[in-house]
C-alpha cells in the first residue's frame, strides 16, 4: 500500500481544482454541461469546485466512471484535503495539548493480546491451539 504524502508548505490540490483545470477546461465544457455528464446538478458541482462541499463516495464513483481515474484516487484527494484542514485548524493547538491515554507501543501490545484471544470472547488459546 502506498503512503500518501501530505504537503507541508501549501494546501493539497483539491478535487475541485483537478476537475476544473485538468478535465472540464481541457474538454471545453461549461460547468453546467460537465455536471450533466457526471449526472449531478450544477449547484453540487460548483460547491465542490469552490470548496463549499466535500467529495462524497457517490460523486467519486461518478468521476471514476466518466473520467477514468480510480475511485481511490478521488477519495485520496479528498482525504488529503481533510487531513490538511484538520492539522491546520484553529483547534489544532487544543488537540495537541491533549494527553495520550496509552504509552508508546500500546497499539502493538494490544495486537499481540488479540492474537492470543480464542474464539470465545475473552478466552485465551490453550497451548495446543497456539502455533
Amino acid at each position: 500500500m502506498r503512503t500518501l504524502r501530505l504537503p507541508t508548505h501549501r494546501p493539497p490540490t483539491t478535487v475541485g481544482e483537478i476537475l476544473e483545470e485538468e478535465f472540464r477546461k481541457e474538454l471545453g465544457l461549461t460547468q453546467n454541461d460537465f455536471a450533466r455528464r457526471l449526472g449531478i446538478d450544477r449547484v453540487r458541482y460548483s460547491a465542490l469546485v469552490n470548496g463549499r462541499r466535500s467529495l462524497t463516495s457517490d460523486t467519486a464513483r461518478r468521476l471514476e466512471r466518466v473520467l477514468g481515474p480510480s475511485l481511490q484516487f478521488w477519495m485520496n484527494l479528498q482525504y488529503m484535503t481533510d487531513m490538511y484542514a484538520a492539522i491546520h485548524a484553529p483547534k489544532s493547538a487544543e488537540i495537541e495539548a491533549l494527553k495520550p491515554l496509552l504509552g508508546p507501543g500500546a497499539i502493538e501490545k494490544a495486537g499481540r493480546i488479540r492474537e492470543n484471544v480464542g474464539p470465545a470472547r475473552g478466552t485465551r488459546k490453550t497451548s495446543t491451539q497456539q502455533g
